[in-house]
């Protein structure tokens, strides 16, 4: 992705949906948003790399996640279950099948 018009039409359309994840994962809103900033980073030098096997939606939720359990986090290591913490949140976000699909399915890793 090297159109610039592009990359902010993608950050526009899934940084919410983005914040929201890491924010389950992490449990502290700046650790969520440096998630984010990370995750577009992530997402930009793979972008030749997407197969298109999945919405980019999905695709950035899944880099999301990882770049969250990459962190090495505080928040990760608490008592309250990875599980737990995305099944609030994914109940507060309107139900986009693809999203919920992938997020339930990263639980179990």
């Amino acid at each position: 992705m090297t159109d610039p018009d592009r990359l902010e039409e993608v950050i526009t359309a899934y940084e919410t949906t983005l914040y929201r994840a890491a924010l389950a994962v992490l449990g502290d809103a700046h650790e969520a948003e440096d998630a984010v900033q990370d995750t577009f980073l992530r997402a930009l030098q793979a972008w030749p790399k997407f197969r298109g096997e999945s919405t980019v939606e999905t695709w950035l939720v899944r880099i999301a996640v990882n770049t969250c359990k990459d962190s090495g986090s505080q928040s990760l290591a608490s008592n309250v279950s990875l599980a737990g913490k995305i099944m609030v949140t994914v109940t507060a976000l309107p139900l986009y099948s693809d999203i919920l699909k992938t997020v339930l399915s990263l639980a179990g890793n």
